[in-house]
């Protein structure tokens, strides 16, 4: 399933975006956000690490951010969902979290 959302911070045009499937080469199921500079040119540095941050709810899940927004101060919100397994079956969950 592709999942994706971008949003475009007003205070300096940067960019933000969620997405799911490979990260610095190999599959990886957390929450990622990248920002990249306004004009696309390259990720901005000063972000997370090398413009990317992360959020790991729990190992043994498989987790996908579907969609991001920025609250009213200008904290960055993401949501997506969850595969819990416990060794049996899986439960499915809404998961969010904020930058």
């Amino acid at each position: 399933m592709e999942r994706s959302s971008i949003v475009i911070q007003p205070a300096d045009d940067k960019i933000l975006a969620v997405g799911g499937g490979v990260v610095n080469g190999h599959a990886d199921f957390n929450f990622w956000v990248t920002r990249v500079l306004a004009d696309g040119s390259a990720s901005d540095s000063t972000f997370g690490t090398n413009g990317l941050s992360e959020a790991d709810f729990n190992n043994n899940s498989n987790s996908g951010a579907t969609s991001i927004a920025l609250d009213p101060l200008g904290k960055i919100l993401v949501t997506g969902t969850a595969n819990l397994y416990n060794g049996t079956s899986y439960t499915y969950k809404f998961e969010t979290a904020r930058f």
